[in-house]
């Protein structure tokens, strides 16, 4: 039992907590808020580079039609997660000021102990370089733009979304077709054939036998499903006999009314030395082989016609 002696001695030692929060807690020094890179435009910007401490560094380059990463391989870039980043770190701004010195540029990690070095390299050959720092929860960040000495409190930033990783930057959609935009599917594979022409305001089967009536849930479910392929790993641009691609295990061709994209679904290893487990595919759309997952190629490898008609069930891969 807490005698009175102790309920105020524990009284005190919380007080004692809350006044050490008080004081060391950062704050806002008043004054305008600081933008980081004012003026400047997302267009403006030719090249993003993320250096870390330890010498990791990847750099993603602006081309005509989007972004790759610049390694030798040169694989396409997540354009979408890109241009989402430079809106974001172009329109960065604070007012919650936590340092103004250099002693303490280290202690926040914004010095020359950092957590990323991104360097915003311009279309007019300048740079704009920002340090992220420590990150108090997963949605802030302390940041110092080179030049000032300043440190201050960010939200909507955080490390773990600039990583220095190549594969993180990498495009992952490898066959994207706008389904509003099909006009016929075609599909080969171990099963049979699936060919579907849109008509008017639905799909139907190119060849439709007595009594086949389409399911427009499964018909809508299967369109989105291959209208848009998820690749798992970048093989390269070579051709390779194991890849399997001269025997295919399915073949899909998608239509519009500007022309067409073929995609060749070839070899599955079983094992980690063949493949993962994952298919390898080639697009007609792409100079690169991929490797896609068996579960994001289920509807293409394993579908059948049966699955697409009314009363029937589909089958699970």
């Amino acid at each position: 039992m807490l005698t009175k002696r102790n309920l105020v001695l524990l009284g005190l030692l919380c007080l004692q907590v809350v006044l050490i929060g008080v004081v060391y807690m950062p704050r806002p020094q008043g004054g305008p808020a600081r933008v980081f890179f004012a003026g400047l435009k997302p267009e403006a910007v030719a090249r993003l580079t993320v250096a870390t401490l330890d010498g990791r560094t990847v750099t993603i380059k602006r081309r005509d039609k989007g972004w790759i990463v610049d390694a030798p391989a040169q694989y396409p870039a997540d354009r979408d997660k890109i241009e989402n980043l430079l809106t974001r770190l172009t329109g960065l701004r604070s007012d919650r000021l936590v340092a103004q010195t250099k002693e303490a540029h280290n202690r926040f990690q914004v010095g020359t102990k950092f957590g990323q070095k991104v360097t915003l390299t311009l279309t007019d050959g300048g740079e704009r370089i920002l340090y992220l720092g420590s990150s108090p929860n997963h949605t802030t960040a302390h940041v110092r733009a080179e030049g000032d000495d300043r440190v201050y409190l960010v939200n909507e930033l955080a490390g773990w979304q600039l990583p220095a990783d190549e594969k993180f930057w990498w495009q992952r959609e490898y066959v994207a077709v706008p389904p509003e935009e099909l006009r016929e599917i075609s599909l080969v594979n171990r099963t049979g054939t699936i060919r579907l022409v849109k008509g008017d305001k639905e799909w139907q089967l190119a060849e439709a036998g007595a009594g086949q009536t389409l399911d427009a849930a499964k018909v809508q479910e299967f369109v989105a499903a291959v209208s848009r392929v998820a690749l798992v790993d970048y093989l390269g641009q070579e051709a390779k006999k194991e890849y399997g691609l001269d025997k295919p295990v399915a073949t899909l061709t998608l239509t519009t009314r500007a022309g067409t994209v073929t995609l060749t679904v070839g070899a599955k290893g079983d094992t980690a030395e063949q493949l993962g487990g994952s298919y390898v595919m080639k697009s007609s759309a792409s100079p690169f082989y991929v490797k896609g997952g068996g579960g994001v190629l289920a509807p293409i490898t394993e579908r059948k016609v049966a699955d697409l008609l009314a009363g029937t069930e589909v089958a699970k891969p």
